[in-house]
């Protein structure tokens, strides 16, 4: 128990932990998402919907695919659509609240004056914006494999369970935590920059659509999109879900999951801190 005296009247409170502060917080977040669903729900899935209904089931109906080895272009496209589709809503489920909660009237000053270190409100956040991550991935998963044209349904096959788990897990931290850079460093005014200028670019070159080994005839462009960590969310999927389709060496795409999660989640803790604290 706490004693608080306050106006000479002495009263006493529960000392709570700072786990149980997070949890409470985690808690009013689940609640949050739950009245939002629905615009959660489209939040996340019209933008691959779109992607889906124009690439696997328009195109291959008018007979413009792409594609190698005998593989159709929902093969190909389905790693890509996922990792994608887990990126944006991570980076969305964290950014969005957290550039409210920073700018006019500064919500974030009520988290601040609760008993828990701005880095567990931090990591509260991004274990937020993961689990919107996956739980992204579940509902995106269904679409991919029921929403295509006529014979062009997509040959997966999962060749390493274990692998695959842990590339999810990998997958919604990265992007939950590149949110709560994104998240930190955004001027409110300017938040349309987050799509136009930074989701868009990294989608269209984050071999969502195309294998990266593909690239191979753009020797500097292949160099250059190295940079975009949708790439190595694109090959991991790739690896573990068509493996006969040229994909990046497991052990880089792993190195490169373990290495952007620990420098993204240091960065967001840092950028974090210096932010609310202003």
């Amino acid at each position: 128990m706490t004693t608080v005296e306050a106006a000479g009247i002495t009263t006493t409170r529960p000392r709570v932990s700072s786990f149980q502060v997070g949890w409470a917080m985690l808690c009013r977040d689940a609640r949050v998402l739950r009245k939002q669903f629905p615009a959660y729900v489209a939040r996340v899935l019209v933008q691959p919907l779109l992607l889906l209904f124009t690439f696997s089931y328009v195109l291959p109906s008018a007979n413009v695919g792409v594609g190698g080895g005998g593989s159709t272009f929902t093969t190909v496209m389905v790693p890509g659509v996922i990792g994608s589709t887990m990126i944006f809503a991570g980076i969305t489920g964290v950014t969005v609240p957290l550039i409210a909660e920073i700018g006019y009237p500064r919500e974030i000053d009520d988290r601040l004056l609760a008993p828990i270190p701005p880095w567990g409100i931090a990591v509260q956040k991004i274990v937020t914006g993961s689990a919107q991550s996956l739980l992204a991935a579940l509902m995106i998963l269904p679409v991919l494999i029921f929403l295509h044209a006529p014979g062009q349904a997509p040959a997966l096959h999962v060749s390493d369970w274990p692998f695959l788990i842990c590339v999810f897990v990998l997958a919604s931290i990265l992007s939950a935590s590149l949110g709560l850079v994104l998240g930190t460093l955004l001027d409110p005014t300017k938040f349309n920059i987050l799509f136009n200028v930074i989701m868009m670019p990294a989608l269209m070159l984050g071999c969502v659509y195309f294998p990266w080994a593909y690239l191979g005839r753009v020797p500097w462009l292949q160099i250059v999109v190295l940079v975009n960590p949708i790439v190595y969310l694109s090959e991991s999927f790739r690896i573990v879900l068509t493996p006969t389709i040229p994909h990046l060496a497991t052990p880089v795409c792993v190195l490169a999951l373990v290495l952007g999660d620990v420098a993204a989640i240091t960065a967001g803790i840092r950028c974090f801190h210096r932010r609310v604290r202003r």
